[in-house]
């Protein structure tokens, strides 16, 4: 597709949420910009991609639902078409059954959490490959807040599904075991437990991470993913915390290649995610630690509370630091290639984009949700649908959308419009970005070199 684009229909892909399909919202194969018809009473609000870019996934705001959209599907289906698709990609899964809808997708997209209100609101794992459902084991002494939970995870693997306070696999819906046991029943705790960033996977799927629990920071600690038994605890929240007891572990993340892991309370330690044995203490001597990322290769982790610091893992010593940042203490992410660290504040809707020595290169404003990157760290996605270039942060592209999502595979990226419909489009040639990117830079002369590499001359 050189230049063009496609427009599918979300709102009406995604009436699964009250039992309509696409069929029934007036969509014709030929039709690709068609509005949503009587199916777009349903808010899509985000949309993303899966893990291998194979699949888009729309996330909707009322009720909590996500659906996928795919590429070699006819658009009357619950899975729409997609441009450029892989040629070698599998056959497209099957649709969800009528009158489910999704409330997580595994990382490929291939098996989904569905809940079926007409029935009860029960839980149930959906394989789009075989088009079978099995129910999710809920334990009968869970209460309705654990039952009816909207916090679901499957592990990277795919194996297994994080879900209320247990532990479900993810082909059978049976419990393998729950991973809060004497805290099920804590109403104050049970917030905490539901909560995205209690519990986190290992890269591999192997392990589990949990975070302090107030009243309980014993949670604190790595477990076994087949087992749930604890492997090791994560000391800094509770009576025996170095930094005293009133500092609960959060922020935990692994390295990319799982063989790290980093928390913190008022500072950040690096330990061994085999082991648990601390590497390194970190300081953060200005406050809490308010979130952290390794770089792509693992090598470095920036951190960020009322400053921004980047740290050696290999030998702990802090490499760079910066204290003027209107984006500190918000969410941090690295380029694919490891050369750009971004910082977004959501409170101060700033973008922040730094260096490897934490020197800012540019700054975008009035940004609600954290830009992303292109596959090849060349340029960044805004949820507007604008394409800035990396290099000096000028616009190249101009779109308007609600939300806006590169593929990570490829020079794709997907826009959700203010009709509910996803529009799908190709960068496009380098060569051209970079001569639009000349023509903003007032005159700038590009090297031999930039002429040779950029330009078709």
């Amino acid at each position: 597709m050189s230049g063009g684009q496609e427009y599918i229909p979300a709102a009406a892909i995604l009436g699964v949420g009250n039992g309509k399909n696409a069929g029934d919202a007036g969509i014709t194969e030929d039709n690709g910009g068609a509005d949503a018809g009587d199916a777009g009473i349903l808010m899509a609000n985000r949309v993303n991609w899966t893990a291998d870019g194979t699949f888009i996934r729309v996330d909707i705001g009322t009720p909590l639902t996500a659906a996928l959209l795919t590429g070699k599907q006819n658009p009357r289906d619950y899975f729409a078409r997609q441009a450029l698709v892989n040629p070698d990609a599998p056959a497209p899964p099957a649709s969800l059954p009528e009158g489910a809808f999704a409330l997580e997708y595994s990382p490929s997209g291939l098996r989904a959490l569905t809940v079926w209100p007409a029935e009860d609101y029960v839980r149930m794992i959906f394989d789009a490959e075989s088009g079978q459902s099995a129910p999710l084991g809920i334990p009968d002494h869970w209460d309705d807040g654990f039952k009816y939970a909207n916090t679901a995870a499957f592990a990277p693997d795919e194996r297994k599904l994080r879900y209320g306070a247990g532990v479900f696999d993810a082909v059978t819906g049976a419990l393998l075991y729950e991973f809060a046991e004497g805290s099920v029943s804590d109403p104050s705790a049970q917030s905490a437990i539901k909560a995205k960033d209690f519990f986190i996977w290992s890269p591999d799927g192997a392990r589990f991470a949990l975070r302090s629990l107030s009243g309980a920071e014993e949670t604190a600690g790595v477990r076994d993913a087949v087992t749930g038994e604890k492997r090791f605890a994560l000391p800094g929240g509770g009576s025996n915390s170095p930094d005293g007891p009133n500092n609960p572990v959060s922020n935990i993340v692994f390295s990319p290649d799982g063989t790290q892991i980093a928390y913190s309370d008022t500072s950040l330690r690096l330990a061994d995610a085999g082991t648990g044995e601390i590497r390194f203490t970190l300081p953060a001597d200005d406050g809490p630690v308010l979130s952290a990322a390794f770089s792509p290769d693992g090598g470095r982790i920036a951190y960020s509370g009322a400053s921004i610091r980047l740290a050696d893992t290999g030998t702990g010593k802090l490499v760079a630091e910066t204290r003027e940042s209107g984006a500190a203490g918000g969410e941090l992410a690295w380029s694919p290639d490891g050369h750009i660290l971004a910082a977004h504040d959501s409170y101060g809707r700033t973008a922040i984009f730094y260096d490897g020595a934490l020197n800012p290169l540019f700054t975008l404003e009035n940004q609600d949700t954290a830009p992303g990157f292109s596959f090849d760290s060349h340029f960044v996605l805004t949820g507007n649908g604008t394409v800035y270039s990396t290099e000096n942060g000028k616009p190249l592209l101009t779109n308007t959308s609600l939300s806006a999502a590169f593929s990570p595979a490829g020079p794709r990226y997907a826009l959700l419009l203010a009709d509910g419909s996803v529009q799908i489009r190709e960068l496009p040639p380098l060569s051209e970005l970079m001569t639009r990117a000349r023509l903003r830079l007032n005159g700038r002369v590009f090297t031999a070199k930039e002429r040779a590499e950029y330009f078709l001359e």
